[in-house]
């Protein structure tokens, strides 16, 4: 991941301080970082405003559909979502930027997570 301390030091903060305090159950866990990888591999271009906004009603729905959580914990990631998103973009308001380095940070970080 390129970019500098700040950006390396906030995705640190959210996937390793943050997330763990907030997802405590497996299946939550797994969730919350797919949602993530969702939100990464979201297409939109800066002209159509990223869809940022418009992409959470999908990753919602999406992790309803893949995961048997309730909509609360459902609520509660996508709102851990929208706050990190929110806060990445005033270190760093490249989306393309956080979008590589969040599948770069969870492909080495959080792997392992995916195939146990």
């Amino acid at each position: 991941m390129e970019g500098s301390s700040k950006e390396l030091i906030l995705l640190q903060e959210i996937f390793e301080n943050k997330f763990p305090t907030k997802f405590t159950i497996n299946m939550e866990k797994l969730a919350a970082l797919d949602a993530f990888l969702q939100f990464a591999q979201n297409p939109t271009s800066m002209s159509a405003g990223y869809g940022i906004e418009e992409s959470y009603p999908f990753i919602e729905r999406n992790l309803s559909e893949r995961y048997d959580l309730g909509k609360i914990a459902l609520e509660a990631i996508i709102s851990f979502l929208k706050e990190s998103v929110h806060r990445m973009r005033e270190v760093n308001y490249d989306v393309y930027f956080w979008r590589e380095a969040i599948k770069d940070y969870i492909r080495i970080k959080h792997f392992t997570d995916f195939i146990e």
